[in-house]
């Protein structure tokens, strides 16, 4: 599916628009991801349709599994493991589509904190996609991917690059900030339950509470030669899509 290659190098070729408060707290006026928008449909490419008024996961899982509707009310509750069972699927890359056979793409499909910002829907093949931009350097502080193919497509002022999540995130890493972040859930629950007790005492009388955030930078460079083995395999991949 070649044309896959022809809209990633056309993504490619969208410049850095910065790393603004619109790219990271209002994620509906994103200038990057909305300008990916355009391209994705100058490539034919259009919003998924939602059906009556669901959410676009929710539409595309009618539409997948109609073995699902008009269910008599005892079986309500089957159809919601079987939604959650499509959408962790997704999540995870594992996902073909049965019935879906238009080019179209869908907008921040678990919300505008969560992996990824685009599902691209072509034929049987769903493919994700997050878009990054910065001026120079930017920040992941809404976790990590699940799926070891989402595409990282990314734009600085010093060019854009590309990496599958599986070489981004890689195993090792992975690994070491998961043992890392285990280390915060004890001692943060337990502030948490002196500040739950200060509350009662009048001593923490607006109820803070505190959490801690992911957020991760990187150091070397993510465009250029130090970016080309990765780029190359992401059009390798599509290619093969």
């Amino acid at each position: 599916m070649n044309s896959f290659v022809a809209l990633f190098d056309d993504l490619l070729s969208i410049p850095s628009h910065g790393n603004g408060s619109c790219n990271h707290s209002d994620k509906n006026s994103n200038a990057y991801e909305r300008s990916c928008i355009g391209t994705l449909e100058k490539h034919g490419f259009t919003a998924f349709q939602n059906l009556s008024g669901k959410k676009s996961i929710e539409a595309l899982f009618a539409l997948e599994h109609p073995e699902w509707d008009n269910l008599p009310w005892g079986r309500k509750k089957a159809r919601k493991l079987a939604l959650e069972d499509f959408k962790i699927r997704l999540k995870d890359g594992k996902l073909k589509l049965r019935h879906f056979y238009s080019k179209s793409y869908i907008y921040q499909p678990f919300g505008s904190q969560d992996h990824p910002d685009f599902f691209i829907l072509h034929g049987r093949v769903i493919q994700a996609l997050e878009a990054k931009s910065g001026k120079n350097k930017f920040l992941f502080n809404s976790g990590r991917p699940k799926n070891p193919n989402q595409i990282y497509l990314f734009a600085l002022n010093s060019g854009s690059g590309a990496a599958l999540a599986k070489h981004f995130f890689s195993s090792p890493t992975l690994s070491s900030m998961n043992d890392l972040e285990e280390t915060f859930v004890e001692p943060v629950a337990a502030t948490n339950q002196i500040l739950k007790e200060l509350k009662t005492t009048g001593h923490n009388r607006y109820g803070l509470y505190y959490y801690v955030r992911r957020m991760v930078l990187y150091s070397e460079q993510m465009v250029g030669k130090n970016n080309e083995e990765d780029l190359q395999e992401v059009r390798d991949y599509l290619s093969g899509l």
